[in-house]
């Protein structure tokens, strides 16, 4: 019997190309920028928190981690304006898997708007925000799928090229080793974490962590057990050293697991992480701006204001 989403996502990886080569980077990064009306409310939207927001983020600093499994290449819409619908990503019919169904090759071939295109605009308007308030101006980046890529990002241009980097490829069918890799981030940073500077991981991912090896129940209470050991324990309150989730797209499992660990305090089943622990869907970030939304990891004030509630839409 043939594997039906096996040769989805396999034939669908053989045709990715990068949109673009003939573009400069530029007019790439061009795809993904905010407009400046955009940037004013996002401004003002900041400037709505009370000194203890901005003092959260002063001397930050800031830590991506990255999802990038073959789920990240599914269609998408872009986040602030539907009709812009060309994205990173070229698959050309043709080279699609003579087994796939006619109807997936014509829905899957183009150069349409990916999750992938997503997660970059997430990460690249982030990284202004973060440039400001990152203690010492270079904001590590862990990509993760089976492995492991630590990559420094010291320009929204290094941040484009090492998204290209890691596209997805033929011999790339990712799964979603979360646990590994917050577990390399936190360690690469304990130095930090023990000398008590303030660390925000943010991590963008699209799906439930699980892999062949680890499944998701293990996942899941193996990262839920790591945050508290090497975050919880040593700022139970949550005031410096924090980990946020920004989810993109609607997985049932993602926004389960999420709901769950965000949630977790003395009186629930699991390790006491709560306090360190926020999550958002990109529906929430992209209406109140990266600035906001690092600071809210940390105080979750912003939230409570009118104007800020997680409505069902933003769920």
């Amino acid at each position: 019997m043939i594997d039906v989403k096996k040769v989805l996502i396999s034939s669908f990886l053989l045709g990715c190309s990068w949109t673009g080569f003939s573009m400069t980077e530029e007019e790439q990064m061009a795809m993904y920028e905010l407009p400046q009306e955009t940037k004013e409310i996002y401004e003002e939207q900041f400037e709505r928190g009370t000194d203890e927001a901005f003092e959260a983020v002063d001397e930050l600093q800031v830590v991506l981690v990255v999802d990038y499994s073959g789920s990240n290449m599914v269609r998408d819409e872009h986040p602030i304006d539907p009709s812009k619908v060309r994205g990173m990503l070229t698959v050309k019919k043709e080279e699609l898997s003579p087994r796939l169904p006619e109807q997936h090759k014509i829905s899957m071939s183009g150069d349409y708007w990916r999750r992938w295109d997503s997660v970059f605009f997430i990460a690249k308007n982030m990284y202004d925000a973060m440039k400001e308030i990152d203690d010492d101006g270079e904001i590590p980046c862990y990509f993760f799928g089976n492995t492991v890529h630590k990559e420094v990002i010291n320009s929204k241009f290094k941040m484009l090229r090492a998204f290209k980097d890691k596209k997805v490829s033929p011999t790339n069918l990712e799964q979603t080793d979360l646990y590994a890799a917050l577990k390399q981030a936190i360690w690469d940073h304990k130095d930090a974490i023990d000398s008590n500077k303030k660390v925000l991981f943010v991590v963008l991912t699209d799906g439930q962590p699980f892999t062949s090896y680890m499944g998701k129940e293990a996942q899941e209470r193996g990262i839920e057990q790591l945050i508290y050991n090497e975050l919880s324990t040593k700022d139970p309150n949550g005031e410096r050293l924090n980990v946020f989730f920004v989810r993109v797209g609607d997985d049932k499992g993602a926004k389960e697991f999420l709901a769950r660990i965000d949630d977790l305090d003395e009186d629930k089943a699991g390790p006491a992480v709560g306090k360190n622990v926020d999550t958002k869907s990109d529906n929430w970030v992209h209406k109140h701006g990266p600035k906001v939304s690092l600071a809210n990891a940390i105080t979750e004030e912003y939230e409570k204001m009118p104007g800020f509630e997680i409505t069902e839409e933003l769920e």
